[in-house]
């Protein structure tokens, strides 16, 4: 290497322009220690400038030759990395629908191992697909749906109708969306599955969807069953209500839908009957957390009601010894008795058995129920006589005969 004798620069040994000042480098040596100059023309100068000038536009020129051609490079690697993947798309698709083809063909067939083949297939071609849609998804698994069901392996046509339904819930697909619940409800249904078929029943009774209700109505418990009612019904009397031995009595607030008032905790209850126009709603509940119908109980008891006539031991006749009189008071019903006389106004409570007065008497009694309505008055004669009383009835109907 030598040294410019004006700047000091190291240019290669057969340079003759100095590449960082342009100028001319003459006979330069390679030692620091020595002195050097050439002089030249003033016009020998400037035509030295000239041709540095030029010199120095060429490399400047190449500079940007350069930059243009990585560039180019650049652009044609990329553009080619993007058609290598574009094939490698292009080719996962192509053998896509190819499997898919046969095994449509297959399934038309009903060869469903075959199907089977062809679709495995097309489930890893797929899976290679970048921009595969989620329809295309979904399609190709209905058609694994139909080989399932067509081999009869219900345990994988399962695990598809899940796959289709998840995509079914995203898509918002309501039609398909009951067509798979109702499959899975009556595969667990069948198989006893309880758990699974418990939580599937919670998951569409919360969704709300009105056209998937209906699919619950055959899990849905019996309704309420009411018990008989008396001929002649009175307040504070008592009905009963029952559901099915495994299920829970509620009442309700509402007649129209299950609204819990309050839970019995059992499947049988009693409740007490109510003077004026009434109603009961209850309705049952049962293992899956589903609601019965609505039962609904009516009635109407009025404070004024025929009070039955009171019954009263022994009947009448004519008796020789001493007896007490017995009469059977219902419960709500309180008795008034009284001897020759209406017990309507000067009656006495009954409480206990009541000893028959001797001669001929007439026993009176009544009923009253808690709204104060009276039965109609029983009327029992009753005659009894001792030995003296006897002997001395006879005498004179002797004498009468006489």
């Amino acid at each position: 290497m030598m040294k410019c004798d004006n700047c000091g620069a190291e240019v290669p040994d057969d340079s003759i322009f100095c590449n960082i000042c342009g100028r001319p480098v003459g006979e330069i040596t390679q030692s620091d220690d020595f002195e050097y100059g050439i002089f030249f023309e003033d016009k020998a100068s400037e035509d030295t400038s000239a041709e540095s000038g030029n010199k120095n536009k060429s490399h400047g020129k190449r500079n940007i030759f350069l930059i243009l051609s990585a560039v180019i490079i650049l652009v044609l690697l990329v553009g080619g990395m993007l058609l290598y993947i574009s094939g490698i798309s292009d080719s996962a698709r192509d053998k896509y629908e190819k499997s898919v083809y046969m095994t449509d063909k297959e399934l038309t067939g009903k060869n469903y191992g075959e199907a089977k083949k062809y679709y495995d297939q097309a489930l890893e071609y797929l899976s290679e697909i970048e921009d595969a849609s989620e329809n295309e998804r979904y399609e190709l698994l209905y058609r694994g749906l139909k080989i399932s069901d067509g081999m009869g392996d219900e345990d994988r046509s399962l695990e598809i109708i899940e796959s289709l339904l998840e995509i079914a819930l995203t898509q918002g697909y309501l039609s398909d969306q009951r067509d798979y619940y109702s499959r899975l409800l009556d595969t667990y249904d069948r198989r006893g599955d309880t758990a699974e078929l418990k939580m599937l029943i919670e998951t569409i009774n919360d969704s709300g969807e009105e056209k998937l209700m209906g699919l619950l109505d055959k899990f849905r418990p019996n309704a309420p069953v009411f018990g008989e009612v008396s001929e002649n019904p009175r307040p504070s009397d008592k009905v009963s209500v029952f559901c099915d031995e495994s299920d829970l009595l509620c009442y309700s607030s509402s007649e129209t839908e299950p609204v819990l008032e309050r839970s019995v905790g059992a499947s049988y209850d009693e409740f007490e009957l109510m003077a004026g126009e009434n109603a009961v709603y209850t309705y049952c509940i049962n293992e899956y957390g589903l609601s019965s119908r609505v039962a609904v109980f009516r009635y109407y008891l009025s404070t004024v009601y025929q009070v039955p006539m009171p019954v009263v031991y022994p009947d009448s006749g004519e008796y020789n010894q001493a007896f007490s009189i017995t009469v059977d008071v219902p419960e709500g019903l309180t008795a008034y008795y009284s001897w020759n006389s209406s017990p309507e106004n000067n009656g006495v409570k009954y409480i206990a058995p009541v000893y028959a007065l001797e001669g001929n008497n007439v026993f009176n009694v009544i009923y009253v129920d808690e709204y104060g309505n009276r039965s109609n008055v029983q009327r029992v004669n009753y005659i009894y006589l001792n030995d003296d009383m006897a002997d001395e009835r006879d005498e004179e109907e002797g004498n009468d005969d006489a």
